[in-house]
């Protein structure tokens, strides 16, 4: 695509909301005219019950083309267009069951092997729904002058899951799909171990919403793609649903710092580990140790690290300064090491300070009073505010 997907699904978002009911009529019968889509799912999209953000590539195509023509040149590469033009649905086939090979764990709990292409297969057919009852609240935006409900996103969170799918470094986790109580389903766990829901209707996607759209992006760029994923199905009501999410969102979260530090593709970590390993520091430099390596990582930030080839060379400047510093105090990292002087450590290699001038600064954040102390480690990030500060430090010393 010529343009990022949020800014295709703000547009087809306005667009949509703007129609008045006769054009809503007619975009939805144009929809199964031109394209032969299924005439539910157009319902759902001109009624705005299914978002732009649950569509995939080939569905925002057909219906942008229905809307505004002249639009799909400005979202669409060549490629795509010749792609996607008379491109048609395939004709209207009425699934009668799915099958799973799950695990039951309970009554109403199931959990088994899946794989991406399945997942997709289930998309394609309109049964993945976002219910808006049970998931997170939705956000509204001001797009085009109206008032627009949309699904909240993090799509910076979507991005850093699709980039780890790609270099196969995504370690499979739990996708969860509610087979919706309210919705009278009929299914059954059979002897082989099989979960059969008959006349099946639309799945809600309980927790995995942002695993999914990182899978969706990747298939719909190229359909041989493929991951083994874990899938969860479950049998709640829309209350229960609720509990469930929230339960979910209670989970004892790490600090970010701390979580940072565990992504081992993180180059900024990867030189930690190395540091870790290889220098007169070697064994203090961990989450857990006298210098935290979250603090660390973070401030590392400083040098811009872009490749593996950068590491080698702050490796051997980082040696170089720990072993100087090691030799003027010895004792220096039997303390623990608070964020100022993590992050004045990094800055001061970063400017290549002399080493005695760099001790003289640790030694400064160390003898002066507390609420002094708090004005310089109120942050673990080394922003350009910080580097301000450290380098009134350097002057006062």
């Amino acid at each position: 695509m010529l343009k990022n997907r949020k800014e295709l699904d703000d547009y087809l978002a306005v667009q949509i909301k703007s129609l008045s009911k006769k054009q809503g009529r007619d975009t939805m019968k144009a929809l199964v005219a031109s394209h032969n889509m299924d005439r539910e799912l157009a319902t759902d999209i001109v009624t705005m019950n299914r978002f732009p953000e649950e569509l995939d590539t080939f569905d925002c195509f057909c219906v942008l083309e229905t809307l505004n023509r002249a639009q799909i040149s400005r979202f669409f590469t060549e490629a795509e267009i010749k792609r996607y033009s008379g491109e048609k649905y395939e004709a209207d086939t009425v699934i009668k069951e799915l099958k799973f090979d799950v695990v039951r764990i309970s009554d109403d709990q199931y959990i088994g092997r899946y794989s991406a292409k399945e997942l997709m297969q289930l998309r394609k057919n309109s049964l993945i729904n976002y219910n808006a009852n049970t998931q997170r609240a939705l956000s509204y935006s001001m797009k085009g002058g109206q008032e627009v409900l949309r699904i909240a996103i993090n799509r910076t969170a979507v991005s850093q899951i699709v980039e780890s799918l790609r270099k196969q470094l995504f370690i499979p986790n739990t996708i969860t799909l509610n087979i919706n109580d309210e919705n009278d389903a009929d299914f059954e766990y059979t002897k082989k171990g099989e979960l059969v829901i008959h006349d099946p209707k639309p799945l809600d996607i309980l927790d995995g919403f942002h695993r999914y759209l990182a899978l969706a992006q990747l298939y719909d760029e190229d359909n041989s793609f493929d991951y083994d994923i874990e899938l969860r199905i479950v049998n709640f009501s829309e209350e229960r649903a609720k509990q469930f999410i929230y339960q979910e969102d209670q989970k004892t979260k790490m600090p970010r710092v701390t979580s940072n530090a565990y992504d081992q593709n993180d180059l900024n970590n990867i030189l930690c580990g190395r540091l870790n390993t290889d220098t007169s520091f070697a064994g203090e430099i961990t989450v857990n140790g006298k210098v935290n390596a979250g603090i660390f990582a973070a401030a590392l930030n400083i040098f811009d690290i872009k490749s593996r080839a950068d590491i080698k060379p702050l490796l051997t400047k980082f040696k170089r300064y720990f072993e100087e510093i090691m030799d003027e105090e010895p004792d220096i990292i039997e303390h623990k090491w608070n964020n100022y002087e993590i992050q004045c450590l990094v800055w001061g290699v970063s400017r290549d300070l002399q080493v005695s001038e760099l001790l003289r600064m640790l030694e400064f954040h160390r003898d002066t009073p507390a609420e002094v102390k708090k004005r310089y480690s109120k942050t673990w990030k080394l922003t350009k505010k910080d580097q301000k500060v450290l380098e009134e430090v350097r002057e006062s010393v």
